[in-house]
């Protein structure tokens, strides 16, 4: 059996298998069908999740079908542990803080994916309490890139992990240092760190685990 590299590969075997041209799949999910091309030939590997949510309901599969590794896509996925996991209209700054206007406490939607590639693919313990936002900026360049989406797990981060923070009514994505005081580091050397006041309006939000732009 061919072997399975990407997401765009997937959506490809899918949609011929259900008898869709590109043109038509890009009518149902409002694309361009040249979009739809390039993500099938790879050229163009960022697809949001709100974009791969339609095209999983337009193929009639589960968005965590699309995403997994090439053992479940061959061979399916049945009877398995998985975990719904959030998706936020949030915007959290790579650079100088963002302000959301929008209702950013209520999910717009969600995915499920396999507890056992959560667990392989981002090395995590635990698969509870997670989620996904909006990226934007290049403070965390190169770590980050300049628009992803994040997977976020609701706790206190580590040393010198990355961590999703507020800030009054900003949201940022910085390194952490906690001692002596708590700063907020940028990878990208251009931005000056963020020095926590005692008297600031902060919170975490919670640690970065993974981007999902390296699933898509």
């Amino acid at each position: 059996m061919e072997q399975i590299k990407n997401v765009g590969y997937r959506i490809k075997k899918l949609r011929e298998e259900r008898g869709l041209s590109q043109t038509e799949l890009g009518d149902k999910i409002e694309v361009p069908y040249r979009t739809i091309q390039r993500w099938e030939n790879g050229e163009s590997p960022d697809i949001k999740i709100s974009k791969l949510t339609k095209i999983a309901q337009t193929l009639d599969v589960d968005i965590g079908f699309l995403l997994e590794k090439e053992e479940s896509f061959c061979n399916g996925s049945q009877n398995t542990q998985k975990s719904k996991i959030l998706i936020f209209d949030l915007d959290v700054s790579a650079g100088h803080g963002l302000i959301n206007s929008n209702n950013q406490d209520v999910a717009v939607g969600h995915i499920e994916l396999e507890d056992s590639f959560l667990k392989k693919y981002f090395g995590l313990i635990t698969t509870k309490d997670l989620f996904i936002v909006n990226s934007n900026g290049d403070s965390m360049s190169p770590t980050i890139p300049t628009r992803c989406q994040l997977l976020v797990q609701k706790r206190e981060a580590r040393e010198n992990q990355i961590c999703v923070a507020r800030i009054g009514d900003e949201y940022y994505v910085k390194r952490l240092q906690k001692r002596p005081k708590i700063k907020l580091i940028s990878d990208n050397k251009d931005y000056d760190p963020i020095i926590i006041d005692k008297n600031d309006d902060f919170e975490f939000i919670g640690a970065v685990v993974g981007q999902l732009k390296n699933s898509l």
